[in-house]
């Protein structure tokens, strides 16, 4: 979180290459949830990386983190952080 907020205005289009690169579906979804909702940032790569989002499981804006029962339902991820 601590890069995301020192360096997105300067890097947004560099992050969001990049992320646009990676196969799993679910690290567009944790990134666009910060960028949109943490950030600030309105894009529309981010309309089209809501599709990857979905119901069900135990899907945390942290992998490595505790589930907690806040979610976003844009994202349907807990916002474990």
């Amino acid at each position: 979180m601590d890069v995301f907020e020192e360096h997105d205005a300067a890097y947004l289009q560099l992050i969001l290459n990049e992320i646009s690169l990676h196969e799993v579906k679910i690290d567009k979804v944790r990134a666009a949830y910060i960028l949109e909702k943490r950030m600030d940032f309105k894009e529309a790569t981010f309309d089209n990386w809501v599709e990857f989002a979905q119901r069900g499981g135990s899907r945390k804006l942290d992998a490595s983190a505790e589930y907690v029962p806040k979610w976003s339902e844009r994202w349907c991820l807990s916002l474990n952080l």
